[in-house]
């Protein structure tokens, strides 16, 4: 399992934009926080050349723009 780290803002729409904090050029977006996550595990693969199996968990961590995603591989 690995642990990616992010940020996100909430939009004025209610759409999240966040980004990895590994790769901060590759902004993405998502309807609430699961989408986002997956999109980011889709960024984390695509820059990796691999295959993210899935999203695993997700902790919160108390800055609230500040979440950990957790993937297998």
């Amino acid at each position: 399992m690995l642990e990616l780290e992010y940020t996100y803002t909430e939009q004025p729409s209610g759409w999240l934009v966040g980004r990895l904090d590994m790769y901060p050029n590759y902004p993405t977006q998502g309807k609430d926080a699961a989408e986002l996550e997956v999109m980011l595990a889709d960024i984390y693969a695509i820059m990796q050349d691999e295959k993210v199996i899935r999203v695993f968990s997700h902790a919160f961590s108390e800055n609230a723009n500040l979440r950990s995603l957790f993937v297998t591989k």
